[in-house]
């Protein structure tokens, strides 16, 4: 049987006394990790980063909250990125469709049918609304925002066809109520769906 010398200190205690503060240091290293990782998550790309931050920034509402002079860079890299291909489908209508948390065809087809004319004229007063608040001289020639091309083949590809049905049909319903109020349908609503009327 061994001998325990008692003037001889218990190397357990040293241990357990550790143990608490080393588990506190760990546990404030990950928190402050986390910290950066959050704080970088949430600071606003430059136009030039690369093109899946940018479009999951320009996709929210504290970029719909700029001013033009300041989303412009942000149009022209999204731009670029289109057309070297580095954005899906979801993340170019994530950006293209305004952010407003319920969808409009969803909310426009669940109305009964003779609500759906209130929802029309409710459309149609808010750009009317919108056409006057904005009234600016046209650019110079050389100077102004490019136009911004989005590839709507690959757009509308990516839409389930019922999706694309229930567009149409609201693009249609659209314009049929415009000229039953006597206002012209000069493609301030995508297009004119009737040419000749």
């Amino acid at each position: 049987m061994p001998t325990v010398d008692p003037t001889t200190p218990d190397p357990k205690p040293r241990t357990r006394r550790w143990r608490p503060i080393v588990a506190t240091c760990i546990a404030v290293t990950l928190m402050a990790g986390l910290c950066v990782k959050l704080w970088l998550d949430h600071r606003v790309p430059p136009p030039n980063a690369d093109a899946t931050r940018l479009s999951r920034y320009m996709a929210t509402p504290r970029f719909a909250a700029l001013p033009d002079a300041q989303k412009a860079p942000y149009y022209e890299a999204f731009q670029r990125a289109i057309d070297r291909g580095e954005l899906t489908p979801e993340q170019q209508r994530a950006v293209i469709t305004p952010h407003t948390g319920t969808n409009p065809l969803q909310q426009y087809f669940s109305l009964p049918r003779n609500d759906r004319e209130e929802f029309l004229d409710d459309v149609i007063d808010r750009v009317l609304k919108s056409e006057k608040e904005s009234k600016r001289p046209p650019p110079p020639d050389n100077a102004g925002p490019k136009p911004i091309r989005f590839d709507g083949g690959r757009l509308a590809d990516s839409i389930p066809p019922e999706d694309r049905a229930r567009m149409s049909q609201f693009l249609q319903d659209l314009h049929n109520r415009r000229l039953a109020r006597g206002l012209p349908d000069d493609g301030k609503f995508l297009f004119n769906r009737n040419p000749g009327a």
